[in-house]
């Protein structure tokens, strides 16, 4: 509907969604790929991930607390000792 130049208003109407989230949407459909392609229809996806995750804080996990707190921790550790990385087999 964006595309076909569509009201926001009718836009918002018809699906109940507003300017905000219609244009995040069209900025993930055009965003680069890495293959020089852009994302298109499949960045609406359920879960996709249009960027690679990156973890910015510190992983803090107490022994016995769950497995909550602890996604990105493997790429932490290799960014930390990169001479572990030719231990693994990385898929």
């Amino acid at each position: 509907m964006y595309a076909a130049d569509v009201s926001f208003a009718t836009i918002q109407k018809e699906t109940g969604m507003g300017r905000t989230e219609v244009c995040r949407y069209v900025g993930r459909c055009v965003t680069a790929a890495g293959d020089g392609m852009i994302w298109g229809f499949t960045a609406l996806l359920p879960h996709a991930r249009i960027q690679p995750y990156k973890r910015e804080t510190p992983v803090t996990h107490a022994e016995g607390g769950g497995r909550g707190g602890c996604a990105g921790a493997i790429s932490q550790l290799l960014e930390r000792h990169p001479e572990v990385k030719k231990f693994l087999v990385i898929l």
